[in-house]
Protein backbone atom coordinates (compact mmCIF):
# COMPACT_ATOMS: atom_id res chain seq x y z
CA UNK A 1 0.00 0.00 0.00
CA UNK A 2 1.92 3.28 -0.90
CA UNK A 3 1.79 5.99 1.03
CA UNK A 4 3.76 9.51 -0.73
CA UNK A 5 3.61 12.55 1.13
CA UNK A 6 4.64 15.14 -1.08
CA UNK A 7 6.05 19.00 0.00
CA UNK A 8 6.71 21.94 -2.40
CA UNK A 9 8.75 23.41 0.61
CA UNK A 10 9.41 22.81 4.06
CA UNK A 11 10.11 26.27 5.26
CA UNK A 12 7.24 28.28 5.45
CA UNK A 13 4.74 27.43 8.47
CA UNK A 14 1.81 26.68 6.49
CA UNK A 15 4.07 22.97 6.28
CA UNK A 16 2.78 21.89 9.60
CA UNK A 17 -0.30 20.58 8.42
CA UNK A 18 1.59 18.26 5.92
CA UNK A 19 3.68 17.40 9.19
CA UNK A 20 0.87 16.44 11.04
CA UNK A 21 -0.47 14.10 8.79
CA UNK A 22 3.01 12.50 8.15
CA UNK A 23 3.76 12.29 12.17
CA UNK A 24 0.24 10.69 12.30
CA UNK A 25 1.34 8.27 9.43
CA UNK A 26 4.37 7.40 11.21
CA UNK A 27 4.04 3.80 12.44
CA UNK A 28 6.61 3.92 15.87
CA UNK A 29 5.64 7.43 16.33
CA UNK A 30 8.24 9.47 17.75
CA UNK A 31 10.71 6.19 18.06
CA UNK A 32 10.21 6.04 14.24
CA UNK A 33 13.31 5.97 12.29
CA UNK A 34 13.27 8.17 8.94
CA UNK A 35 15.92 7.92 6.53
CA UNK A 36 17.43 10.67 4.21
CA UNK A 37 18.95 10.84 0.76
CA UNK A 38 20.02 13.69 -0.56
CA UNK A 39 20.05 15.14 -4.34
CA UNK A 40 23.99 15.71 -4.29
CA UNK A 41 26.78 14.54 -2.26
CA UNK A 42 26.60 15.27 1.49
CA UNK A 43 29.59 14.55 2.80
CA UNK A 44 29.72 17.20 5.42
CA UNK A 45 26.19 16.21 6.72
CA UNK A 46 25.26 19.59 6.04
CA UNK A 47 21.60 19.00 4.42
CA UNK A 48 21.48 16.11 6.75
CA UNK A 49 21.80 17.77 9.62
CA UNK A 50 19.64 21.08 8.80
CA UNK A 51 17.03 18.28 7.72
CA UNK A 52 17.30 16.06 11.10
CA UNK A 53 16.88 19.50 13.13
CA UNK A 54 13.21 19.92 11.23
CA UNK A 55 11.75 17.02 12.25
CA UNK A 56 13.36 17.10 15.67
CA UNK A 57 11.28 19.62 16.40
CA UNK A 58 8.06 16.93 16.16
CA UNK A 59 9.81 14.23 19.04
CA UNK A 60 12.42 12.27 16.11
CA UNK A 61 15.55 11.75 17.19
CA UNK A 62 15.98 8.50 14.60
CA UNK A 63 18.01 9.38 11.47
CA UNK A 64 19.77 7.79 9.39
CA UNK A 65 21.72 9.52 5.80
CA UNK A 66 22.53 7.67 2.92
CA UNK A 67 24.19 9.71 0.35
CA UNK A 68 23.85 7.64 -3.16
CA UNK A 69 27.60 9.75 -4.37
CA UNK A 70 29.34 7.45 -1.60
CA UNK A 71 30.85 3.85 -1.69
CA UNK A 72 27.37 1.95 -0.08
CA UNK A 73 27.43 -1.36 1.09
CA UNK A 74 24.46 -4.36 0.82
CA UNK A 75 24.22 -3.87 4.63
CA UNK A 76 24.25 0.43 4.36
CA UNK A 77 21.12 -0.28 1.62
CA UNK A 78 19.51 -2.94 4.20
CA UNK A 79 19.88 -0.22 7.16
CA UNK A 80 18.05 2.77 4.84
CA UNK A 81 15.36 0.29 3.71
CA UNK A 82 14.36 -0.95 7.46
CA UNK A 83 13.45 2.90 8.01
CA UNK A 84 9.88 3.92 8.63
CA UNK A 85 9.88 6.48 6.13
CA UNK A 86 12.64 7.46 3.48
CA UNK A 87 13.13 11.10 2.81
CA UNK A 88 14.19 12.34 -0.46
CA UNK A 89 15.77 15.70 -0.43
CA UNK A 90 15.13 19.25 -2.35
CA UNK A 91 17.28 20.14 -5.06
CA UNK A 92 17.90 19.72 -8.96
CA UNK A 93 15.53 17.01 -9.59
CA UNK A 94 16.91 15.97 -13.09
CA UNK A 95 20.61 15.10 -11.05
CA UNK A 96 19.09 13.48 -7.78
CA UNK A 97 17.01 11.17 -10.77
CA UNK A 98 20.32 10.27 -12.63
CA UNK A 99 21.83 9.75 -9.01
CA UNK A 100 18.94 7.40 -8.35
CA UNK A 101 19.55 6.01 -11.62
CA UNK A 102 22.91 5.17 -11.64
CA UNK A 103 22.96 3.22 -8.90
CA UNK A 104 19.75 1.33 -9.84
CA UNK A 105 17.60 2.86 -6.96
CA UNK A 106 14.64 2.79 -8.67
CA UNK A 107 13.24 -0.56 -8.59
CA UNK A 108 14.41 -0.32 -4.55
CA UNK A 109 12.28 2.35 -3.66
CA UNK A 110 9.35 1.11 -5.97
CA UNK A 111 9.53 -2.01 -3.90
CA UNK A 112 10.32 -0.04 -0.62
CA UNK A 113 6.82 1.61 -0.72
CA UNK A 114 4.92 -0.86 -2.17
CA UNK A 115 5.77 -3.34 0.93
CA UNK A 116 4.64 -0.74 3.51
CA UNK A 117 7.33 2.10 3.64
CA UNK A 118 6.55 5.70 3.49
CA UNK A 119 8.09 7.86 1.46
CA UNK A 120 8.79 11.53 1.58
CA UNK A 121 9.83 13.85 -0.88
CA UNK A 122 10.12 18.02 -0.55
CA UNK A 123 10.27 19.63 -4.13
CA UNK A 124 12.89 17.58 -6.35
CA UNK A 125 12.88 14.61 -4.27
CA UNK A 126 8.64 14.63 -4.66
CA UNK A 127 9.22 14.75 -8.32
CA UNK A 128 10.63 11.67 -8.67
CA UNK A 129 7.54 9.77 -7.30
CA UNK A 130 5.91 10.90 -10.62
CA UNK A 131 6.30 9.54 -14.33
CA UNK A 132 8.92 11.76 -15.78
CA UNK A 133 11.31 14.94 -14.61
CA UNK A 134 10.21 16.48 -17.99
CA UNK A 135 9.09 19.57 -16.70
CA UNK A 136 12.80 20.60 -15.17
CA UNK A 137 14.49 20.03 -18.23
CA UNK A 138 11.91 22.52 -19.97
CA UNK A 139 12.91 25.34 -17.60
CA UNK A 140 16.47 24.55 -18.50
CA UNK A 141 16.18 24.37 -22.37
CA UNK A 142 13.07 24.33 -24.62
CA UNK A 143 10.24 22.31 -26.30
CA UNK A 144 12.05 20.55 -29.07
CA UNK A 145 15.36 18.98 -26.89
CA UNK A 146 12.71 18.27 -23.72
CA UNK A 147 10.36 16.35 -26.01
CA UNK A 148 13.25 14.68 -27.54
CA UNK A 149 15.23 13.46 -24.06
CA UNK A 150 11.40 12.73 -22.32
CA UNK A 151 12.22 8.78 -22.71
CA UNK A 152 15.22 9.51 -20.65
CA UNK A 153 13.52 11.40 -17.66
CA UNK A 154 11.68 8.87 -16.51
CA UNK A 155 11.35 8.44 -12.26
CA UNK A 156 9.41 6.42 -10.10
CA UNK A 157 6.17 6.64 -11.70
CA UNK A 158 4.27 5.20 -8.16
CA UNK A 159 1.96 8.31 -8.05
CA UNK A 160 -0.01 8.59 -11.97
CA UNK A 161 1.34 12.37 -12.46
CA UNK A 162 3.60 14.65 -13.01
CA UNK A 163 4.37 17.05 -9.95
CA UNK A 164 5.54 20.53 -10.03
CA UNK A 165 6.36 22.16 -6.86
CA UNK A 166 6.79 25.88 -6.15
CA UNK A 167 3.94 26.76 -8.77
CA UNK A 168 3.39 30.39 -6.79
CA UNK A 169 7.11 31.26 -7.99
CA UNK A 170 7.16 30.70 -11.74
CA UNK A 171 6.65 33.50 -14.02
CA UNK A 172 4.03 33.36 -16.70
CA UNK A 173 6.30 32.54 -19.77
CA UNK A 174 7.15 28.92 -17.70
CA UNK A 175 3.48 28.42 -16.89
CA UNK A 176 2.56 28.99 -20.78
CA UNK A 177 5.53 26.40 -21.60
CA UNK A 178 3.67 23.71 -18.92
CA UNK A 179 0.39 24.11 -20.52
CA UNK A 180 2.07 23.45 -24.03
CA UNK A 181 3.84 20.04 -22.74
CA UNK A 182 0.58 19.01 -21.38
CA UNK A 183 -1.09 19.07 -23.84
CA UNK A 184 1.96 17.97 -26.22
CA UNK A 185 2.83 15.23 -24.11
CA UNK A 186 -0.96 13.95 -22.66
CA UNK A 187 0.73 14.22 -19.21
CA UNK A 188 -1.34 15.27 -16.27
CA UNK A 189 0.18 17.69 -13.48
CA UNK A 190 -0.55 18.25 -10.20
CA UNK A 191 1.07 21.75 -9.43
CA UNK A 192 1.63 22.98 -5.38
CA UNK A 193 1.93 26.33 -4.11
CA UNK A 194 4.80 26.30 -1.46
CA UNK A 195 3.51 25.38 2.30
CA UNK A 196 1.28 22.80 0.25
CA UNK A 197 1.41 19.44 -0.36
CA UNK A 198 -0.60 16.04 -1.74
CA UNK A 199 -0.62 12.73 0.31
CA UNK A 200 -1.43 9.86 -1.15
CA UNK A 201 -2.61 6.50 0.33
CA UNK A 202 -3.20 3.25 -2.15
CA UNK A 203 -5.64 5.27 -4.59
CA UNK A 204 -6.96 7.76 -2.49
CA UNK A 205 -5.47 11.37 -3.43
CA UNK A 206 -5.45 14.15 -0.17
CA UNK A 207 -4.65 17.17 -0.86
CA UNK A 208 -3.38 20.11 1.77
CA UNK A 209 -4.03 23.71 0.72
CA UNK A 210 -4.33 24.88 -2.94
CA UNK A 211 -3.15 22.42 -5.73
CA UNK A 212 -4.00 22.37 -9.31
CA UNK A 213 -4.46 20.02 -11.89
CA UNK A 214 -2.84 20.49 -15.73
CA UNK A 215 -4.28 18.77 -18.34
CA UNK A 216 -4.60 18.80 -22.20
CA UNK A 217 -3.37 22.53 -22.01
CA UNK A 218 -5.63 23.56 -19.13
CA UNK A 219 -5.81 24.68 -15.40
CA UNK A 220 -8.36 22.81 -13.29
CA UNK A 221 -9.02 23.87 -9.51
CA UNK A 222 -11.59 20.81 -8.77
CA UNK A 223 -9.89 17.71 -8.01
CA UNK A 224 -10.75 14.39 -7.35
CA UNK A 225 -9.63 12.05 -4.50
CA UNK A 226 -10.05 9.13 -6.51
CA UNK A 227 -6.15 9.15 -8.16
CA UNK A 228 -7.66 7.35 -11.72
CA UNK A 229 -9.49 10.46 -12.61
CA UNK A 230 -6.16 12.22 -12.98
CA UNK A 231 -4.67 10.01 -15.21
Amino acid sequence: MAKLFFYSDQIIQENRRIDERLIAALPKGQASKIGYIPATGDPDKTYFNKQKSYYQQYGLKDFYLFDLEEENSTSQVEELLSCDAIHLSGGNPIYLRNNLEKHHFFPTLQKYVLDGGILIGVSGGAVQFGHNAGLFQLFISNMEETLQNLSDLYTLSIAPFEFLPHFNRWDPVFIENVLRYSKITGASILACNDGDGIIIESNNLEIIGDVLLIKNGEIKTTLSNNLTTIQ
